[in-house]
């Protein structure tokens, strides 16, 4: 069984998949980035304005004493850290949408066989044996071989460029490889 597809690579399919390889990449650091540093550092804030700046609390018999304006610097410090991570996050991906733009019209062709996956842009080959492949992402109209957990090894390949036939030889190539999908 060998596949062979051609990928003409337009603008507009570059920009599909650079949305989808985002998708991606931002599922796991969404919780962290975006959502638990602001939160604990709004809390730390709130804490820290809400009670007086020097507290005590009793346990067991044993004062304790806590500076709340500990606190307020640590709430205002996880925001500033937030907010310094949104930056980079932005610039990261205003990067990474020209790079892949770059590459835009220089058609691309995947040979699928059953010893190796080829990838050509250009004058550029990318030879990758179905043994480093570790897994393949389905994301919409396109799959992603996965050759580790890095972005920058995404082997894309857009599925609407498949007829039904070969879709069926994908599947069946992908089943006797015992890949996991992720």
């Amino acid at each position: 069984m060998k596949l062979i597809i051609y990928d003409p690579n337009s603008r507009s399919r570059i920009e599909e998949r650079f949305k989808v390889i985002w998708k991606i990449s931002m599922k796991k650091k969404l919780t962290l980035f975006w959502i638990f540093r602001p939160v604990t550092g709004l809390f730390l804030i709130l804490l820290a304005l809400f009670t007086k700046p020097y507290s005590t609390a009793s346990m067991s018999g044993k004062t304790i004493y806590l500076n709340l304006n500990l606190f307020l610097a640590l709430g205002i410090a996880l925001l500033f850290y937030g907010l310094i991570d949104l930056v980079g996050i932005i610039r990261v991906k205003k990067s990474m949408r020209l790079n892949h733009l770059k590459k835009a019209d220089k058609i691309i062709t995947f040979e699928i066989d059953d010893e190796l996956v080829k990838c050509y842009r250009g004058k550029n080959a990318r030879i990758v044996e179905w043994e480093s492949i570790t897994s393949y992402h389905e994301e919409g109209d396109f799959l992603f071989f996965r050759i580790d957990d890095s972005l920058l090894t995404l082997l894309p390949l857009d599925k609407r460029l498949l007829n039904q036939e070969e879709r069926m030889v994908l599947k069946q190539l992908l089943d006797s490889k015992n890949l996991r999908s992720l």
